[in-house]
C-alpha cells in the first residue's frame, strides 16, 4: 500500500514537474495556458441536437451583396438572421489582426490604385511545406509569391484603404466605401448588434496562413489568443450573451487549414471549439495570395490526410470543401457525416454561392437544391454561405415541408462499407448502391445525445425539374439601387462635403470619436446605426420578401 501511494503521488506530481511527462495515466500532459483559467474547460459541442435547425455561417459576411469582410457585410448578415459571421484574420506590420481573406491585399482593396503604396508590392520566396520534396536531397522546393502583403502595412495605413468586391460578376456599387475592420471592431459590432436584435451571434474566425506568417516573423496564433483574452471571449465569461446554450451558437469558433496550428491552440485555449478545414482531393490549388496561384502558402490539410478520430483528438468539427461530398457516392458522403457525429465532430462544408457557376454539377445550377441536399440529405450541422437569406429560406421550407414521404434506412451492407471507408486514411469514392429520394429532417433519430443519424443518403437529384439557375433577385435590386445610391452619394457630398459623399457614408459606421493614429473607431465606439446605415442595408433586407413573392 505504501508503494502504491508513492507511485500514485508521483503520477499526480510528474506532469507538474515536467509537462512533457507522458507515462502517467497513459495520457501525455501538455503545456496548457492556464493564465485565463480555462485549463480544464471543454469546448461546447458544435454537433447540433436532432431537434435543432441547422446553422447558417455568413462566409465573409453577406458578401453576395456587399464587399467581403467589412462591418457592413457582417451586420447585414446578422440582419438576415445568421447564427455566425465569419471573419478571416491576417496580421499588419504593427501586429493588429485585420479581417481579410488574403494575405495579399490587392484582390479586395484599392491598394493597387494608391500611388503612395506602389513600392510596397514585392516578391517573397519560401520553401513549400506541401509540395513534393526532392527525392534525392529531401529538400522542399522553393516557391515565389508576389503581392501587397498585409504585414508590410501598419494599421493606420490599412485604414486608409477601401474595400472592393472580389468577384467581377457581382456588383461594384459599394467599392471604395468601406474600411478594413480589426477583429476588435468586429467583436464590438457583434455585441452591439446582439443588444439591438436580442439574438446571440457567434464569431467563426479563421487564422489565415500561420506558416507563411511564421516564415516572415509573425506569430498570428499568439495574437489571436491575446485578443480573445482582451475581449473576454470565453465560455466562463461573466457576460450572459457569451454563454452557449441549447439554441445559442458558441460565442467563438476558430478554424484553420493548418493542423499544427490547431493542435497548438487546443493546448493553449482548450475552451474554444476548433474546426479543421479540409481541401478537396480534387482541388489542385489553394492559396490566399489572390486568385489563380497554383501553390500553397502553408500546411493546408486535404480530406483524407488524417482520419476522423485523429481530428477528433483536438478539434470539435471539420470544414470540408463541398466538392468532397459531391464527388463521392451520396451513401458514402452521408456515412462520413454520421461517423463524424459519432465522434462528436460537427460538419460544416464550404462554400455555397447563389450564382450558377459555383453550383456543383449534380444540381444542374440549382443552388437551392444544393443547399437542401446538404442540410437535409447529408444532415450537416451548418454551411458557409454568401447569401444568408437564401439559406434561411431553404431551411424554413425544408422544416415546414411535410409532404415528402419518409424513406427506408440505408442497408446494413452500405452502412458498413461506407463507415469503414470513413475511418480509413483516404476515403474511397468507389460507387456504392444507394436509394433515391430524401426524408424530412424532423424524422431524424440520434445514436447519442448529439450525433445525428437515421436518414438515408439519397442519390443526387433535382426534384423540382429545374434545369437553369433560379431568378437572381439580387441582380434586379442592384440594377435599380445603383443609380439611386450614386444620386444619394452626390447629394450627400454637396450637403455635408467629402469626395463623392464617401465621408458621409463612412460617418455612419462610427458612433464615436475616431482614433487620431488609425482613423478607426475607438474601443466601444463602433456603430453601424445612423442615416448612412440605410444607404446600403435596407434595400437588401427586402430580398427575402421579394424571393418569397417570386416563389
Amino acid at each position: 500500500m505504501r508503494n502504491f501511494s508513492f507511485l500514485y503521488l508521483l503520477c499526480v506530481l510528474a506532469p507538474i514537474v515536467d509537462h512533457e511527462a507522458s507515462w502517467c495515466r497513459g495520457v501525455k500532459a501538455t503545456s496548457v495556458d492556464t493564465s485565463s483559467g480555462f485549463a480544464h474547460v471543454r469546448p461546447a459541442s458544435l454537433v447540433l441536437p436532432s431537434t435543432q435547425r441547422p446553422h447558417v455561417i455568413a462566409h465573409r459576411g453577406a458578401c453576395g451583396y456587399l464587399p467581403e469582410h467589412t462591418l457592413q457585410a457582417y451586420r447585414l448578415a446578422i440582419d438576415l438572421g445568421v447564427e455566425y459571421i465569419e471573419p478571416d484574420l491576417v496580421l499588419t506590420k504593427d501586429g493588429h489582426l485585420i479581417c481579410r481573406h488574403d494575405v495579399d491585399l490587392s484582390e479586395t482593396t484599392d491598394v493597387s490604385l494608391r500611388p503612395e503604396f506602389a513600392g510596397r508590392r514585392r516578391n517573397i520566396t519560401f520553401p513549400s511545406e506541401v509540395a513534393v520534396r526532392d527525392p534525392d536531397t529531401g529538400a522542399a522546393p522553393l516557391v515565389s509569391v508576389e503581392g501587397f502583403f498585409s504585414f508590410d502595412f501598419t494599421l493606420a495605413e490599412i485604414k486608409t484603404l477601401r474595400a472592393k468586391q472580389r468577384l467581377t460578376q457581382r456588383s461594384s456599387t459599394y467599392n471604395g466605401l468601406f474600411q478594413v475592420p480589426t477583429l476588435e471592431e468586429v467583436v464590438d459590432m457583434v455585441r452591439e448588434a446582439e443588444g439591438a436584435t436580442g439574438r446571440k451571434v457567434g464569431i467563426y474566425a479563421e487564422l489565415k496562413e500561420p506558416y507563411f506568417f511564421h516564415l516572415n516573423g509573425f506569430d498570428i496564433e499568439s495574437k489571436v489568443v491575446e485578443v480573445l483574452q482582451t475581449k473576454d471571449l470565453g465560455v466562463r465569461s461573466s457576460l450572459p450573451h457569451l454563454v452557449p446554450g441549447p439554441d445559442v451558437p458558441a460565442p467563438l469558433v476558430l478554424q484553420c487549414f493548418d493542423p499544427y496550428t490547431l493542435r497548438r491552440l487546443a493546448q493553449r485555449i482548450p475552451h474554444v471549439p476548433l474546426v479543421q478545414l479540409l481541401l478537396s482531393p480534387l482541388s489542385k490549388e489553394h492559396s490566399s495570395v489572390g486568385q489563380g496561384v497554383s501553390h500553397h502558402l502553408g500546411r493546408e490539410a486535404t480530406f483524407g490526410d488524417m482520419t476522423l478520430p485523429e481530428i477528433a483528438a483536438y478539434a470539435s468539427g471539420i470544414g470540408p470543401a463541398k466538392s468532397v461530398f459531391t464527388s463521392m457516392d451520396p451513401a458514402v458522403a452521408r456515412a462520413v457525416v454520421d461517423e463524424a457525429h459519432e465522434l462528436d465532430l460537427a460538419v460544416h462544408p464550404w462554400t455555397f454561392r447563389r450564382e450558377a457557376m459555383y453550383v456543383d454539377t449534380p444540381f444542374q445550377a440549382d443552388s437551392d437544391e444544393e443547399l437542401r441536399f446538404f442540410f437535409e440529405s447529408l444532415n450537416v450541422d451548418a454551411l458557409f454561405v454568401e447569401f444568408p437569406d437564401q439559406a434561411s429560406m431553404v431551411i424554413e421550407k425544408m422544416l415546414s415541408d411535410d409532404s415528402e414521404a419518409g424513406l427506408e434506412d440505408v442497408s446494413p451492407e452500405i452502412a458498413q462499407a461506407a463507415s469503414a471507408a470513413a475511418r480509413s486514411s483516404t476515403l474511397s469514392t468507389a460507387p456504392l448502391p444507394s436509394r433515391r429520394g430524401r426524408s424530412s429532417r424532423s424524422n431524424r433519430s440520434s445514436s447519442s445525445s448529439h450525433a445525428k443519424t437515421g436518414r438515408e443518403a439519397p442519390a443526387f437529384s433535382v426534384t423540382n425539374g429545374k434545369t437553369s439557375a433560379p431568378k437572381d433577385v439580387m441582380a434586379e435590386i442592384d440594377t435599380m439601387w445603383s443609380s439611386a445610391l450614386s444620386a444619394l452619394r452626390s447629394l450627400a457630398g454637396s450637403v455635408v462635403g467629402g469626395k463623392d459623399g464617401s465621408s458621409w457614408v463612412e460617418g455612419g459606421v462610427c458612433g464615436g470619436e475616431r482614433d487620431a493614429d488609425t482613423s478607426s473607431c475607438q474601443p466601444g465606439a463602433c456603430s453601424v446605426d445612423g442615416v448612412a446605415d440605410a444607404v446600403y442595408r435596407l434595400p437588401y433586407l427586402a430580398v427575402p420578401w421579394l424571393r418569397r413573392k417570386a416563389a
